[in-house]
């Protein structure tokens, strides 16, 4: 992905996802191994949290007392990433990674509720990165 466009789609989120996210790029860059998918890594998890942009201010700043509806409008962020960086002629893997990143399941429950077209095939690399994406998700969210 362009890193123009990768920070004009960062730029967008509120400041909570971004330092989130900077963290998770930083933990990237150090922790990871330099393979060919390093970069691929490093601008997924730079941008996992983009859907939140999506998502009400009130239901993010909430904190731990949501409701079961505002849980499930929050579990959507990685679907509301990827259409926006499908919108955003984003890479396919990066978007897809996006999309998987808090799980397939889900990925494909959140998909159905909102398309009436498949859910995108994803191949098994990108499945992979989207793993990894969500561990350092979940690592840097301790």
């Amino acid at each position: 992905m362009k890193t123009e466009l990768l920070n004009e789609i960062f730029e967008q989120m509120d400041e909570v996802s971004k330092g989130h996210c900077t963290e998770a790029e930083k933990f990237a860059k150090e922790y990871v191994d330099g393979n060919e998918n390093t970069d691929l890594l490093v601008q997924a998890v730079k941008v996992m949290d983009i859907g939140k942009i999506k998502i009400s201010s009130a239901i993010l700043s909430k904190g731990p007392e949501l409701t079961d509806d505002e849980r499930e409008e929050i579990a959507k962020h990685g679907y509301y990433g990827y259409k926006i960086l499908k919108d955003n002629k984003a890479d396919d893997t990066i978007a897809n990674a996006i999309l998987l990143h808090n799980g397939e399941e889900k990925a494909k429950e959140v998909w159905k509720q909102n398309e009436n077209i498949d859910f995108p095939e994803v191949d098994t690399a990108t499945k992979r990165l989207a793993i990894v994406v969500g561990m350092i998700d979940s690592f840097i969210g301790m």
